[in-house]
């Protein structure tokens, strides 16, 4: 779950009225996703995903009954809610992304780098699935 600055009540009549005091909302919980972006290559798909916050040692990468899951969590930097902040966006938590193998994939030799907030997995087809050239003679 992640954390998010939220407004309470309606945002002009807090402003009009000069009570500041409860300006936001405490919190409201969140789901926190990593997006990724998949592309696939003629012998291996790519898996692109932000992780903005993150080291390596915060990620799990597992494959299991056909399915690749990343989790992890992004935690908080900020233990004092009251510091003078109005606005939080930044999203923090707990995170699983699980995506469907099918088959296509040698999970043997599936390797993951991370470098600069950024995970990159390399999923090698294996090799039924790749496309062949048939000549004809």
């Amino acid at each position: 779950m992640l954390t998010l600055c939220r407004p309470q009540g309606n945002l002009l009549d807090h402003f009009f009225n000069g009570n500041m005091d409860h300006f936001w909302n405490e919190t409201k919980t969140l789901d926190y996703t990593p997006r990724a972006d998949i592309r696939e290559e003629d012998d291996k798909y790519l898996i692109n995903m932000d992780m903005p916050g993150l080291d390596k040692k915060d990620v799990k990468i597992e494959v299991e009954d056909g399915y690749l899951v990343v989790s992890g969590e992004r935690k908080s930097e900020y233990e004092d809610k009251k510091n003078g902040w109005l606005k939080c966006e930044r999203s923090y938590g707990k995170f699983q992304r699980s995506f469907n193998l099918g088959g296509n994939v040698d999970e043997t030799k599936i390797k993951a780098e991370f470098k600069n907030g950024e995970l990159t997995l390399t999923l090698p087809k294996a090799e039924k699935a790749q496309k062949k050239l048939i000549n004809i003679n």
